[in-house]
C-alpha cells in the first residue's frame, strides 16, 4: 500500500499544479482596486470587455464584503475565511463545450491580517484562449 501511495504522490502533485493556466496573489487594503486584464481569443464587442476588477470594502465579524465588477456587470459577495463559503467563481467565456472546457476565474480569500486581506486569483483556461495580464 505504501508503494502505491509514494507512486501515485507525484502525479497527484503534477496534475494539480498544471490545473491552473494562471495564478495571483494580493495583499489589499481598504477600497484598493485590482484591475485584471483579460484579453480574449475573439475582437472585443464594448468597451469593458475583458476587465475584471475587485476591491473589498468592510471586514466585519470575519467577513469580508467583496465588489467585482466584470465587463460591467457588477456584483456583491460575502465571504468567509471557512472553507466553501471564501470562494467567488466567474465564468470568464461563455462559449465552451461542456464543463472541463470552461473558462474561469476563482477569488479566495485567504486571511485578514493589520487591516488588510490577502486575495488569491487562479484562472483556468483549458483551451488557452485568453491572455491575462495581473495589475
Amino acid at each position: 500500500m505504501n508503494r502505491v501511495f509514494l507512486l501515485l504522490f507525484p502525479i497527484l502533485l503534477w496534475s494539480e499544479s498544471s490545473f491552473w493556466s494562471y495564478t495571483y496573489s494580493y495583499t489589499l487594503k481598504k477600497d484598493e482596486v485590482v484591475n485584471i486584464s483579460i484579453k480574449k481569443d475573439y475582437l472585443p464587442t464594448k468597451k469593458s470587455d475583458g476587465k475584471l476588477k475587485f476591491r473589498w470594502t468592510l471586514y466585519s465579524g470575519k467577513k469580508l464584503v467583496l465588489l467585482v465588477d466584470y465587463e460591467g456587470f457588477k456584483k456583491q459577495y460575502l465571504l468567509e475565511s471557512r472553507y466553501k463559503r471564501n470562494t467567488v467563481k466567474i465564468n470568464l467565456i461563455g462559449d465552451f463545450q461542456g464543463i472541463k472546457n470552461q473558462a474561469f476565474a476563482l477569488i479566495i480569500f485567504k486571511k485578514f491580517k493589520n487591516k488588510k486581506a490577502t486575495l488569491d486569483v487562479n484562472i483556468r483556461d483549458p483551451k488557452s484562449r485568453m491572455e491575462v495580464r495581473f495589475k
